[in-house]
């Protein structure tokens, strides 16, 4: 029944707090619906535990010090959010909601913040652990600490997650709703 909503059900749907303009520029170039579910500047994740039921969201989109305004969202209870909706999922048979973590300027953060001497944890894949069924996506823009040119950032994930990114793809040109939502 939900399989079904999910393919009649229209454009799917990233959820997110207050993101990164490029997602936003994202949005418009894919297609997919935006949904901004924020609470002073971070992921809501009241609303977040609610919306995420929706069978047309297949990500959710966190971030660890942004850029837009150096707030970090709450990753250990947006991951048991995400990591609850696909245990019931995986149940169902239903696609795997991705969850994005954006260190847009979080490189020092990530160095530092490993959840040791009292500090929280904003490492997401250490978060996550090896049992994690949600698949993880880190991404870093490591050039705005080394001081170099574009090109030098970062995109890592969980085991499996980046493997749909096998072959080539043509720079600058307009990707399928397929490869978007691989």
């Amino acid at each position: 029944e939900e399989a079904a909503a999910a393919a009649a059900g229209g454009r799917v749907r990233v959820l997110t707090g207050n993101p990164h303009l490029a997602v936003e520029r994202a949005e418009r170039r894919f297609g997919f619906e935006l949904v901004r579910l924020y609470d002073c500047g971070t992921l809501d994740t009241r609303r977040l535990a609610v919306e995420i039921r929706d069978p047309r969201v297949v990500a959710v989109y966190s971030q660890t010090l942004s850029y837009t305004d150096g707030i970090s969202d709450d990753l250990e209870a947006i991951l048991a959010i995400v990591e609850a909706e696909n245990e019931r999922r995986s149940g169902a048979g239903l696609p795997l909601v991705t969850l994005v973590n954006d260190s847009c300027l979080a490189f020092c953060v990530l160095v530092h913040n490993d959840g040791r001497g009292g500090r929280g944890c904003l490492r997401l894949l250490d978060l996550a652990g090896a049992r994690c069924t949600t698949p993880l996506i880190v991404t870093l823009d490591a050039h705005k600490h080394l001081g170099v040119d574009k090109g030098v950032s970062s995109c890592v994930g969980s085991p499996g997650t980046l493997s749909h990114l096998a072959g080539s793809v043509r720079v600058g040109a307009q990707p399928t709703k397929g490869m978007l939502v691989r």
